[in-house]
């Protein structure tokens, strides 16, 4: 039983739903809704014309919830136009009813508004059935063409999990702020019965100077194809084909500034407002409320991240740090958390998913890499070197090791620490002459100036 959480007269969100038949899927979406939706809402179902049932099913929560009966299907875009015109809340949720929400879905996406006043319009992260990923957010290509970023993959893999600014989100479930909406005249009507007019919304938002983001904290089991099959030539599927024609017409200018369709700009269109994209690795991830040098990294990141750089951020050992990951996740980073090859290698187990870092460094082009102390630098360096040749890579020292261990040795007056520390100055001095550092110096001259042996 769907349940009127609503604080007085007015609550905050309103919930529109349109459906045609499908009696079983609205009766999961109905108890998938109640379950996992704690935020007080209305709840607007807008039947067009169901004939199996539907109607009668709904009619018996009739005083909970505001049903707005169709004698015709008018179809999806002006079905949800009808439930906006009777919405009473600040924000506006549109919720396909074959969706499953789960979880902290609602919450995910009204933090988004609340903590980003730029944000127009958030969407879920849909996902098949199967388990599969279905959406990580929309890309519209240059000719009109949309892609459904992730799509198959495994929902859990990091690029899909990290707040972001997208082209577009599914109209399956999108939040958008009711004066926006009401502002761009509700969905565009041409687009009708449906496909393009999330799209247009999107768009739309953007050209009235807000921004639309993709929030994988919001999980949705989406049924897709349920209500307007999957063939592109028949049924309601054919006007994904011919309302592109009219979005191309509509959005001709700034389709000029999309990325053209190729498999290869996938990733890259996958996130709007990029400058440049920056990989971090660092030993541990950045608990900034633990030690100085950790506040230091996150304050890096999160002026990175101000002057709106992709970061992706690897940390060799990230167990037991989830909040932390979490906290750059909401920031916007791509977080792999912890590398257990890498970890294998130092006589370490970790339990953790392979981190391909060939896929991640041509995935995308990296123009710099920040290295945390030279031994993350003996690591991670020649792969960066191997993949990304162009990279610009820093390593941050912090200090000298091996003059820091050096001078404890001498204090002491221990002989077995001071040749730990000349062990350890091979070896840092070593990760900075690697290829792509000291460029003003040859490899050969700063052996001598470091009294390494050329070997």
């Amino acid at each position: 039983m769907i349940e009127k959480r609503i604080h007085g007269n007015f609550p905050k969100l309103s919930i529109i739903s349109a459906c045609h038949d499908q009696l079983s899927y609205n009766r999961i979406f109905c108890e998938m809704l109640n379950r996992y939706t704690y935020y007080p809402f209305e709840l607007i179902v807008v039947d067009n014309a169901s004939n199996d049932g539907t109607g009668r099913f709904l009619s018996a929560y009739k005083e909970k919830v505001r049903i707005i009966s169709n004698p015709v299907n008018v179809g999806f875009t002006k079905a949800c136009n009808q439930g906006a015109r009777e919405a009473s809340g600040e924000f506006i949720l549109f919720l396909n009813n074959d969706t499953e929400p789960q979880a902290g879905w609602l919450e995910a996406l009204l933090e988004i508004m609340d903590e980003h006043p730029e944000a127009g319009v958030v969407g879920s992260k849909l996902i098949y059935p199967d388990g599969r990923l279905q959406e990580a957010g929309g890309i519209i290509f240059r000719d009109g063409t949309g892609w459904n970023f992730g799509r198959l993959d495994s929902p859990g893999r990091p690029p899909y999990n990290y707040l972001r600014e997208v082209d577009y989100v599914s109209g399956a479930s999108l939040l958008i702020r009711t004066s926006l909406f009401q502002k761009l005249g509700l969905f565009d009507e041409q687009y009708s019965p449906g496909y393009y007019e999330d799209t247009d919304i999107c768009f739309g938002a953007r050209a009235m100077g807000y921004k639309v983001f993709y929030s994988p904290f919001s999980r949705v089991i989406h049924h897709e194809g349920i209500s307007s099959g999957t063939d592109l030539a028949h049924g309601m599927k054919q006007y994904q084909v011919q309302n592109r024609q009219k979005f191309i017409k509509k959005w001709e200018e700034e389709l000029k500034r999309q990325w053209p369709p190729n498999p290869q700009n996938v990733t890259t269109a996958a996130e709007r407002g990029v400058t440049d994209n920056i990989l971090v690795v660092d030993p541990f991830l950045p608990m900034f409320d633990r030690a100085s040098g950790s506040l230091r990294l996150f304050s890096i990141v999160k002026i990175l991240r101000e002057l709106n750089y992709h970061v992706t951020f690897i940390a060799r050992n990230g167990k037991g740090q989830e909040r932390y990951e979490d906290i750059l996740r909401r920031m916007g980073v791509e977080v792999y958390a912890t590398d257990p090859e890498i970890l294998q290698a130092m006589g370490y187990r970790a339990d953790a998913s392979k981190i391909d870092l060939q896929r991640i460094l041509t995935s995308r082009f990296y123009r710099f890499a920040y290295l945390s102390f030279y031994h993350i630098a003996d690591q991670y360096l020649p792969s960066i070197r191997t993949c990304s040749p162009r990279t610009v890579i820093f390593t941050d020292s912090v200090d000298i090791h091996f003059l820091r261990e050096k001078r404890m040795a001498e204090i002491k007056g221990d002989a077995k620490l001071l040749q730990q520390a000349e062990a350890v100055k091979k070896k840092e001095l070593l990760a900075f002459m690697k290829k792509g550092h000291f460029p003003k110096y040859s490899n050969e001259l700063f052996r001598k100036q470091s009294g390494l042996s050329s070997k």
